[in-house]
């Protein structure tokens, strides 16, 4: 986001020949890359597409709370959470309960 150095708006973007910034209120007209200090966005080259694996296992990543609930399956303390509502505002809503260590999900009604 670019602001007019002449009297502050904000600038907006013009394709006409080239990119062009423009200002709505004063008409200032400034062309990037050129008057502005912006460098060009360089493509990648072929040696940069390799990714580099950090682990054999799977990674697991806790997006949700985790709370105190005892899985029925294999017993295990912790479980993480989230709530979907349902309907309209505050009509009706449904706590999910996903179990961190088999990944069981149970559902309570609310």
């Amino acid at each position: 986001m670019e602001f007019c150095p002449a009297c502050g708006a904000r600038m907006i973007q013009v394709y006409r020949n080239s990119l062009t910034f423009k200002c709505p209120k004063c008409g200032y007209k400034i062309k990037p890359y050129k008057e502005m200090n912006i460098n060009k966005v360089k493509p990648l080259d072929n040696t940069t597409s390799k990714i580099a694996v950090l682990g054999s296992q799977e990674l697991k990543l806790n997006t949700h709370p985790t709370v105190r609930k005892t899985c029925p399956i294999c017993g295990n303390a912790k479980a993480e959470t989230w709530t979907v509502s349902f309907g309209s505002e505050g009509t009706s809503s449904a706590t999910f309960f996903k179990c961190t260590s088999c990944g069981y999900t149970s559902r309570e009604k609310e």
